[in-house]
Parts: structure tokens; sequence; C-alpha cells
């Protein structure tokens, strides 16, 4: 059976253990499986997860743990954050980073970002048109690496149930944001080609 990152993780792992800076700071049994990825989540632990966390995860990024488990890159700061978490390991972004939250929440002269400057995605968009308030509902979905992290906002949904993914980051500052994690997972993957 293909599943639908099949193909696109492939490409993605191959075009990084190209990169000399990825070969020198993968563990050695990485390097000699050939595969950042990780095996399979099982139903049971994507199960076990969403009733942790109280939520039904976004179907690109469920797609995603059911290809691999937690992916295997050593972040390299303003590019990436650090490994791509585990069904088990998936929390709250207020959970170890509300000092983090506060910092961007409560900015002097904050101004209300409108939906015109919100809702946009791709280039045109800018990352300090970021609805702060929406940090405290995050889903932290990677280590943080250098000041950046991805998570998943359920706070904006997409007709077909996605949630809105950011690559959170203070030297951006704020996030780059993109409609779903498979969006987000295509512009980190075109960047690293």
């Amino acid at each position: 059976m293909i599943r639908p990152y099949d193909t696109l993780l492939r490409t993605w792992n191959d075009s990084l253990l190209q990169d000399e800076y990825i070969t020198d700071a993968v563990a050695g049994e990485i390097l000699a499986r050939g595969w950042l990825g990780q095996a399979p989540a099982t139903a049971a632990e994507l199960d076990a997860a969403e009733e942790r966390l109280g939520c039904v995860l976004p179907s690109s990024f469920r797609a995603f743990l059911m290809t691999t488990n937690g992916w295997e890159y050593p972040g390299n700061g303003y590019d990436f954050p650090g490994r791509i978490y585990a069904a088990p390991e998936l929390r709250w972004f207020r959970e170890e980073n509300q000092d983090w939250i506060e910092a961007f929440r409560n900015p002097a002269g904050a101004v209300e970002i409108s939906d015109e400057q919100y809702f946009v995605y791709g280039p045109a968009q800018d990352p300090v048109h970021l609805r702060t308030e929406y940090l405290q509902g995050c889903l932290q979905i990677s280590e943080t690496s250098e000041g950046g992290v991805y998570l998943l906002n359920p706070a904006v949904r997409q007709p077909d149930g996605e949630w809105e993914a950011w690559w959170f980051c203070a030297a951006l500052p704020g996030a780059m944001r993109h409609q779903s994690f498979l969006e987000l997972l295509r512009y980190e993957i075109g960047k690293h080609r």
C-alpha cells in the first residue's frame, strides 16, 4: 500500500542526506539505514495521543505520522526546527513555553491584525501579521531549535478540517503560516532541494 507521504518524504530524505551539514549531524544508525523517518505510528498510538490531547489531529498530520512516526532532522536554526515529534511526544505549546507566548502576546504598541493582513499565505505574507492570541492553543509538533518551532493552530481551520501550520520563529519575528501541515512540508521540501 502506498501512503500519501511516501514519495514526498523519500524525495526530501534523499535530498537532505546529500547535505554535508546533515550527514555530519545525524546519528550513524540513521545514515546506515538511509532514512530520516521512523516506523509508522500505529492506530493505537494515534488514538492515545488524541485522547491525551483532547482533540482529533488534522488529517494531513495524521497521515504523516502514519507514514513516519517522527522525523529525525538535526535542525539548523532559521531554516528548520529540530526533530518532528512522534505521536506520544506531541504537546500543547503552552505546556513548556508560556514565557515565550507572553513575550509575543504583549508587545509594546501591539495592533490588531485584520483578516486582509492575516489570511495571506505564500511568499506575499508578512510573518509579523500574527494573531498572537492563537499561541495559547497551538499544538507543538517539533523540538525547538535556535528559537524556532513547528506548531499546528486549531483556531484556524480550512473547510476540509485542516489546521493552519506555522513555522514560528523569533528571528522572523513571528510565523510563516500555511493552510495545512502538508503545505508547510511542501514548502520545507522546496527550500531544501
